[in-house]
C-alpha cells in the first residue's frame, strides 16, 4: 500500500514528472489542466479504460457564488450566503471555515472554466435546489456531466503538457520514511506492468468507496447491501493510503443516497423534476409522493421503501 524509502534515489524511477494525478475523473481532469496551465508536466493516471468516473454519470451541475453568470443575469449572491445555505442545509455538520473556504472558491472556477477553458456553462434558473436560496447552479446544455467529461478530454489531447495512461491503476503511493512525504507511486499500466513513477507533486483525484462493499460494511455497515448507483472505481484506495501515511478519518458514516433510482434501469429521477411537475408513485399507485425532506429533497418514506420497484411517473414536467 505504502512503499517507503529513505531517499528519492534510493531506487531507479521508470517516469518522472512534476505532477502525478491518480484518478481521471472531473476533479482529476481539471487538476491537470490547471496544473500544466501554469507549465508543470502532468501524468494523469485513470485505472479505467476510459476517463470520467462519477462526473460522467451526473448532471454536470456546479454550484457557484458570484460567478460571471449570475452577474450577467442579475442575480446578488455572495460566498458567504452560499456557505451559510450549506451549513444550514447540513444541520452545521461540516467545518465552517472549509465550507467558506469552497463557496469562496467557487465563482473562481466557475469563471475559470467558462472564461480560459470555454467550457460551455449556463444558469439554472428553472429551479432552485433543495437548500439553495440563490440560483447558483450552472450546468452544461445537456445537463449531463459526460459533456463537461468530454470538453476537459479534448483540451487535455491538445496540450503538450499533460500525458494519460489508461489502464493503469495506481497500486500504492512511495513515501520517505523520515517525514512521509510522497514522492511518486506505484503503478501497473496495462500492456506495460509495474512502474515507479517519481513527481514533485502527487494529487489523490479519487472518490469514494462506494464500490467496495468491505469499506461499506465497515464504514456504513446498514448500507453495505444497498444498490450502488455511482462509478465501479470507486473502491476506496485513497482512503486507504491517507489511513496508512497517518491521517485521520471523519465523517465515514456519510453519503448521499436517492429514492428514486429505477432498478435495473438505473434511471433516476432527481428532485428537479419533482419540482417542475414530476411525480413518484409507490408500485401500488396508492400515494403520491410531492413532499421533501434535507436528503437531496426526497422524502423520509421514499428513502426508507423496502420495494426496489418504486414507479416514477412524470406531469407536466420539462425536461
Amino acid at each position: 500500500m505504502i512503499t517507503w524509502v529513505d531517499s528519492v534515489y534510493e531506487a531507479p524511477w521508470d517516469v518522472e514528472t512534476d505532477v502525478l494525478v491518480i484518478g481521471g475523473g472531473g476533479c482529476g481532469m481539471v487538476a491537470s489542466l490547471a496544473a500544466a496551465e501554469v507549465g508543470a508536466k502532468v501524468l494523469l493516471l485513470e485505472k479505467e479504460s476510459k476517463v470520467g468516473g462519477n462526473t460522467s454519470l451526473s448532471q454536470g451541475m456546479i454550484p457557484a457564488a458570484g460567478s460571471i453568470l449570475q452577474k450577467n443575469a442579475g442575480i446578488d449572491d455572495s460566498p458567504e450566503q452560499m456557505a451559510r445555505d450549506i451549513l444550514e442545509k447540513n444541520q452545521f455538520q461540516s467545518d465552517p471555515d472549509l465550507t467558506l473556504h469552497i463557496a469562496q472558491e467557487s465563482a473562481k472556477l466557475v469563471n475559470w472554466l467558462v472564461d480560459k477553458l470555454n467550457v460551455q456553462l449556463a444558469l439554472v434558473t428553472n429551479f432552485l435546489y433543495p437548500g439553495h436560496t440563490k440560483h447558483r447552479v450552472h450546468a452544461p446544455s445537456t445537463k449531463k456531466g459526460v459533456q463537461l467529461v468530454n470538453r476537459f478530454l479534448e483540451l487535455i489531447k491538445s496540450h503538450q503538457n499533460i500525458d494519460i495512461a489508461y489502464g493503469a491503476p495506481a497500486i500504492g503511493l512511495i513515501a520517505t520514511r523520515s517525514n512521509g512525504a510522497v514522492v511518486g507511486a506505484t503503478v501497473n499500466i496495462r500492456g506495460v506492468g509495474w512502474n515507479r513513477a517519481r513527481a514533485a507533486k502527487t494529487i489523490l483525484a479519487l472518490n469514494g468507496f462506494g464500490a467496495n462493499r468491505e469499506m461499506l460494511a465497515r464504514y456504513i455497515p446498514e448500507m453495505a447491501a444497498a444498490y450502488y448507483f455511482g462509478h465501479e472505481g470507486n473502491t476506496g484506495e485513497g482512503i486507504r493510503w491517507g489511513e496508512a501515511l497517518g491521517a485521520a478519518l471523519l465523517h465515514m458514516d456519510a453519503y448521499q443516497a436517492h429514492g428514486s433510482v429505477a432498478y435495473p434501469e438505473g434511471t433516476l429521477l432527481t428532485w428537479a423534476s419533482i419540482s417542475l411537475g414530476g411525480v413518484s408513485c409507490k408500485p401500488s399507485w396508492s400515494a403520491l409522493c410531492e413532499r421533501k425532506s434535507r436528503i437531496f429533497g426526497t422524502c423520509p418514506s421514499c428513502l426508507g421503501s423496502a420495494s426496489r420497484h418504486c414507479v416514477c411517473g412524470v406531469r407536466s414536467a420539462h425536461l
